[in-house]
């Protein structure tokens, strides 16, 4: 998972009993998503992937 979920998870970890109780209810939400909303939830989260992919961009340029 990348570090952003990590932490994430984590953090809501320490409120709800664990982290693996914050993951379970994660999946079983999603997987009672209608198929139009799990297209939306997935389009989301690799948008914030590509923008951290992208914040971290090197300066040089003579890379291609």
């Amino acid at each position: 998972m990348p570090e952003w979920i990590v932490n994430s998870l984590d953090t809501e970890g320490e409120k709800y009993g664990g982290p693996g109780v914050v993951a379970s209810a994660a999946i079983n939400a999603f997987c009672n998503l209608s198929d139009s909303k799990k297209k939306e939830v997935l389009q989301n989260y690799r948008t914030k992937e590509i923008e951290i992919a992208y914040s971290n961009k090197s300066t040089d340029t003579t890379r291609g």
